[in-house]
């Protein structure tokens, strides 16, 4: 983020500036929680981390999931 600014946009749009119409205004929440989740997951591993190959529980977790590979 202090290299290239936000982590995830939407058509260049922070998701808290988008607003959505009709049956599709749940998608700014979802949009956020996507944003957060992967700026939780980020914030959790550095550099370090990867260079030593000692990633957090939660990461080598989500990532020895099948689903994940999809």
């Amino acid at each position: 983020q202090a290299a290239d600014g936000p982590v995830t946009t939407v058509r260049g749009e922070l998701p808290q500036d988008l607003a959505y119409e009709g049956t599709a205004v749940p998608l700014q929440k979802v949009w956020i929680a996507m944003r957060a989740g992967l700026t939780r997951l980020l914030e959790s591993v550095t550099v370090a981390d990867v260079a030593r190959d000692q990633l957090p529980a939660e990461v080598i977790d989500t990532a020895a999931c099948r689903s994940a590979w999809r």
